[in-house]
């Protein structure tokens, strides 16, 4: 006897029209999307490095915990594709980044292009200096810290081309 199940599950291209949202992908993928996978990334590096890392599962401004050495690391991810002024944007929550102001502290900048992934790694000092030299400035309503980095062959830069930052490309090494 060969009865069909009713209750199989059905490929994708068969799901009813109530189901349709289901059937085709994002071209691009969600902002959410973006940010967890440079966190992935972020988590996959350092664990390269020597480091057990680990995601926090609710974000309060850090994304990233980290020890090495007895040490411990709290890791800010901010993720950006390359836009269509050739610059990554990224935003940072004020209130975020005055709460974060006391432990062992690390901005990351996940800098994708269609090509690679780069790495803009810094202290959380660096960070607080960009802002008090208005490479990093404050905007909006809820207020945030907005950081534009862009790459040029001869180097990369925060907010202008006074602001040089090349030491931080890819330097895992300052996380120590």
């Amino acid at each position: 006897m060969n009865k069909k199940n009713t209750s199989a599950v059905l490929p994708l291209n068969k799901v009813s029209k109530n189901h349709a949202h289901f059937q085709h992908e994002p071209k691009k993928p969600q902002v959410q999307f973006t940010g967890k996978a440079g966190e992935h990334l972020v988590c996959a590096e350092l664990l390269f490095r020597g480091f057990n890392a680990n995601i926090i599962t609710v974000d309060v401004g850090l994304d990233v915990m980290a020890t090495k050495n007895q040490r411990l690391y709290c890791i800010q991810v901010k993720t950006a594709n390359l836009n269509s002024s050739k610059t990554f944007g990224f935003d940072i929550p004020k209130s975020a980044f005055e709460r974060h102001d006391s432990c062992n502290v690390y901005y990351v900048f996940v800098l994708r292009t269609k090509k690679e992934t780069r790495f803009l790694i810094l202290p959380f000092h660096e960070v607080e200096k960009k802002i008090h030299e208005k490479a990093i400035f404050l905007v909006g309503k809820k207020p945030r810290y907005r950081a534009s980095i862009c790459i040029r062959d001869e180097g990369v830069f925060l907010g202008s081309r006074e602001h040089r930052m090349d030491y931080y490309l890819n330097n895992w090494s300052v996380i120590k």
